[in-house]
């Protein structure tokens, strides 16, 4: 999947042109096993306005690691790396992420402002960040999982392709005794509602595992949110994995 990464360099549809050939060292340092670098099921609608060159929109929405907490500037938070990558590998598309991150918020505080936070941008696609302040709270898990699943259904009610990102892995977390159900109900809730799951809790465990990052790297002195390279490398993956399959769509 990393060699797939790099084939993103020269894309053949209308619109996707060459880019800078990627540092070798971060794409390794960012890779993870090739499932987890994939969205399935993909969202097929967005990814063919990519292969075909077309305007296409995300909104990125959730809490404190989507706003960028942890982050040296807006401008290297997840959403603003992930517009900057997806431009630089479509040179004449027109591609708008929007961050719509608002630090400490619950489900329920998210869900109220889709209307005008999310929906009246009327976007391709949505990758909805969810999971870590439930947990830290203790909210109740059904509950939170019916809210996540309510949500899904007005965003595909709308017309909107949806990806999920579960929560980061932290030592703050971790030690967390609903960690691992609040990790499994998302898994069942992708699943049954057939939207893609960006794996993002497993991504980070294999860079620690494999010894790409350290806790002290790959997060910040809290401890939760994370830094300028995690999530660079958070809009590397899922960059690749649309591109990638715009690219395997291509006439």
């Amino acid at each position: 999947m990393v060699a797939a990464l790099v084939g993103l360099l020269v894309c053949g549809a209308p619109g996707i042109g060459p880019a800078r050939a990627a540092h070798p060292e971060a794409q390794r340092r960012c890779a993870a096993s090739a499932a987890l670098e994939q969205l399935s099921p993909a969202p097929l609608h967005t990814e063919a306005r990519l292969a075909q060159g077309a305007p296409v929109v995300v909104v990125a929405i959730g809490s404190s690691s989507t706003e960028g907490i942890g982050a040296s500037s807006p401008a290297s938070s997840y959403p603003a790396r992930l517009q900057a990558r997806l431009r630089r590998h479509c040179l004449t598309c027109v591609i708008t992420v929007i961050n719509k991150g608002v630090g400490g918020e619950t489900v329920d505080q998210t869900l109220a402002r889709f209307d005008r936070d999310v929906l009246v941008y009327r976007p391709n696609l949505v990758i909805w960040q969810v999971g870590s302040n439930d947990i830290l709270r203790g909210e109740d898990l059904e509950a939170y999982i019916a809210a996540v699943t309510g949500g899904i259904g007005r965003l595909r009610a709308a017309g909107i392709e949806v990806v999920l990102m579960d929560m980061q892995f932290a030592p703050s977390l971790l030690v967390h005794p609903q960690v691992t159900a609040m990790e499994s109900r998302l898994v069942e809730v992708a699943q049954t509602q057939r939207v893609a799951l960006f794996h993002r809790f497993d991504i980070m465990e294999q860079w620690i595992v494999g010894g790409r990052f350290r806790f002290a790297d790959m997060l910040s002195r809290d401890a939760l949110h994370m830094t300028d390279a995690s999530y660079d490398c958070l809009a590397r993956l899922l960059s690749g994995a649309l591109l990638h399959e715009a690219r395997d769509r291509t006439p």
